[in-house]
């Protein structure tokens, strides 16, 4: 059976305890993976929680914000995760949008490829120092003394997400894997010819460098149905420069409002099963080596949606 993994939302969800006792549920499909994401959330507060009430699922973060922590914070959360999900664990890591680190929280947030290249180094030095005094410094970053006392014996795969050929170039440089979302499958295979020339041109084998898709999916009788609130969806990315420059550069067609209906095809699934099945099948041959289905169904009402968020997520896992 093929990985297939979801992503946790949280809009219309009252507290994180329904989450957590629900993970447990999925359990008991054939979804390999339960990813979780740090919009109007802490993303490793809520994964260690799901830590010690799961059993099987490879867990994610979808992603963590580096600037919102220090690395040393963060290599910490991730030692703890990781012990508490018995080595079940891959740390996502991304920039973020300038709407939230900027104009939001008024951080710097010049030479972001940069900055990543500091703070993935920085992490996994951390996290690879079995438990001994630290002394990393880097361009941004400087860890002098302190121990990451909680390392775990598994070591921690570290993702990036990458939407341009540079984030894929420095994942395939120095990461395990690559984290992206809102990529139509002509782009995909691009950049996972990109992340494998990269990979073998750096000595690494790129069979073992994964890329995980998020796929924005919605499960109807129809897929005129679906399109609608696809529609409504996909809109909400339109609010990030980077996401409509990066479309762009995809070759995805836009119009005064958005994506014409022929590109929204591109970039998210709706439709019954037996199509979502076919479409997942397109993704993976792509390169992709594991669809992670983001439901679309969590947005805030009045929105056109599922009203019950589990529903949803249930309907995915079928898809497994």
């Amino acid at each position: 059976m093929a990985d297939l993994g979801v992503a946790y939302f949280f809009k219309g969800v009252t507290g994180p305890g329904p989450l957590v006792e629900y993970a447990g549920r999925l359990e008991d499909t054939g979804l390999s993976h339960l990813f979780v994401t740090e919009a109007y959330n802490d993303a490793m507060t809520l994964l260690a929680a799901l830590a010690v009430e799961t059993e099987r699922l490879t867990l994610g973060s979808g992603i963590v914000n580096i600037y919102a922590r220090h690395p040393y914070q963060l290599a910490n959360e991730t030692a703890v995760v990781q012990q508490l999900s018995d080595g079940r664990f891959i740390l996502g890591l991304g920039t973020g949008h300038q709407e939230v680190n900027v104009d939001g929280w008024g951080m710097d947030m010049s030479k972001p490829l940069s900055r990543m290249r500091d703070y993935l180094a920085t992490v996994r030095r951390a996290l690879d120092s079995d438990g001994g005094p630290l002394d990393i410094r880097t361009e941004r970053y400087r860890i002098t003394g302190p121990a990451v006392a909680w390392v775990p014996p598994q070591r921690v795969p570290i993702y990036l997400a990458a939407l341009g050929p540079k984030m894929f170039e420095l994942a395939g440089q120095a990461a395990d894997g690559v984290i992206l979302s809102m990529a139509p499958i002509p782009y995909i295979r691009r950049m996972r010819k990109l992340l494998d020339d990269t990979a073998r041109a750096n000595g690494r084998d790129p069979g073992a460098i994964k890329i995980y898709a998020f796929v924005n999916t919605l499960l109807r009788p129809t897929r005129e149905e679906a399109i609608p609130l696809l529609h409504y969806s996909i809109k909400s990315y339109y609010r990030f420069p980077y996401y409509r420059y990066q479309l762009k550069v995809a070759g995805v067609e836009l119009g005064p409002g958005g994506v014409t209906d022929a590109a929204l095809d591109s970039l998210a699934i709706g439709g019954p099963p037996e199509y979502a099945r076919d479409r997942l099948d397109e993704y993976r041959d792509a390169g992709v080596d594991v669809p992670i289905l983001a439901p679309i169904g969590t947005l805030p009402r009045p929105a056109p949606v599922d009203p019950d968020l589990f529903a949803t997520f249930d309907g995915l896992a079928a898809l497994a």
